[in-house]
Formats: structure tokens, C-alpha cells, sequence
């Protein structure tokens, strides 16, 4: 009988200690904890796009400009082309104030190509196609620099022209031999409508 009570009572401080240290736990979770938050801000400054063509700022807005074609094939005479020949023409553009790295790219603009479908067709961009050379480097410059097509701006906001060419190029083609032909006969010139892109450059790294 004594032990019998002995093992009742162990087991009542048993069932205490564990309903003591469980309490512990439950209280110790609810009880508030030191926390601090922090708030902060600030500034950092925007990288300046300013970019002209023939005087006219094509930073924020569309802007126009002429273009001359050159051409100098063999077997052509001066300033002609045929299928298999190129002509080159030149834009100057401003990047004075520009405080990013720039690429150049252009494409025929094909809301403007009512004459090149009148001379070539409706599949004219399969005959002609115009892209970017490598610029050069204009005069006085500062903090800009070439690396193949793009202009590499310094530490400083960029200061100078870049002249880039824009080349037409008539493709020599198989298929089109009988259209080409024809263009040959009975037409005397062609506008081509350009679209030049000036983008600022990112890098892949």
C-alpha cells in the first residue's frame, strides 16, 4: 500500500514538473522581445541622354535629317548603283552631355517606303537593306571613346560628334534577277527613308 501511494505521488510531481516546464514554454513564447526597425533614404543622380542630329535635340522627340548617298562601285559608273553594289551616307550626331555609353542602329522605314515599293516592288526590302558602320570620331572630343560600334562614355559627361555611315545595300540575288532587270530599265533613282536609333548601351556582363 505505501509503495502503491509512493508511485501515485511521483507521478502527481511527475505530471506537475511537465505541466510547469510546458507553462514556462507557452509564457516564454508570449512574452514581448527586444525589436528595433530602421528607416532610411536616399539620393543618387540620373544619367543625362542628350543627343542632336543636324542641330535638331532628338532626346525627347523624333527629329528629321538628310541624307546623301555616295557610291563607288567597280563596274558601275560613279554614283550609281546596281544589284551587288553599295552606297554609303554619313550622319553627324551630337552627344554632347550625354553621360552614357551609345550604340547606333538603323533600319529602312517602312511607313515612308511608298517610292521603294514603287521601284522595287512590295518585297523590296528582300533587294535593299541599310545598317551602321563603324563611326569615327569628329573633331574635338572628350571623355568618349570607340570600341567598334559603340561609343564608350568616361568619367564625365561626353563631349563631341559622331559621324556614323549609313549603308545601302543593293543584294545580288538569283531569284531577283528578272525584277532587278526591269528596275534597271525604267527607273532613274530611289529615295530610301532611314531610321536612325541612338541607344544607350548595355552591357551583357
Amino acid at each position: 500500500m505505501a509503495r502503491t501511494t509512493r508511485k501515485s505521488e511521483a507521478k502527481r510531481w511527475t505530471i506537475i514538473a511537465l505541466a510547469i516546464f510546458t507553462l514556462i514554454a507557452v509564457i516564454g513564447g508570449t512574452y514581448a522581445k527586444y525589436t528595433s526597425t530602421a528607416t532610411g533614404s536616399g539620393s543618387v543622380g540620373i544619367a543625362k541622354w542628350a543627343v542632336e542630329v543636324n542641330e535638331q535635340d532628338m532626346s525627347t522627340t523624333a527629329a528629321t535629317f538628310d541624307l546623301t548617298f555616295t557610291a563607288s562601285n567597280e563596274d558601275t559608273v560613279p554614283n550609281k548603283v546596281a544589284p551587288g553594289g553599295t552606297a554609303t551616307a554619313y550622319v553627324d550626331v551630337d552627344l554632347t552631355g550625354t553621360e552614357v555609353s551609345v550604340d547606333f542602329s538603323c533600319e529602312i522605314a517602312a511607313a515612308a517606303a511608298t517610292n521603294l515599293t514603287s521601284v522595287f516592288g512590295a518585297d523590296y526590302a528582300d533587294k535593299v537593306t541599310v545598317a551602321v558602320g563603324t563611326p569615327t570620331l569628329q573633331g574635338t572630343t572628350s571623355n568618349m571613346t570607340l570600341s567598334g560600334t559603340t561609343v564608350t562614355v568616361g568619367t564625365t559627361a561626353m563631349s563631341g560628334t559622331v559621324r556614323v555611315p549609313i549603308t545601302l545595300t543593293w543584294t545580288d540575288a538569283a531569284a531577283n534577277n528578272v525584277a532587278d532587270t526591269t528596275t534597271g530599265a525604267t527607273q532613274t533613282s530611289v529615295t530610301i527613308p532611314v531610321t536612325l536609333s541612338v541607344s544607350q548601351h548595355v552591357s551583357n556582363s
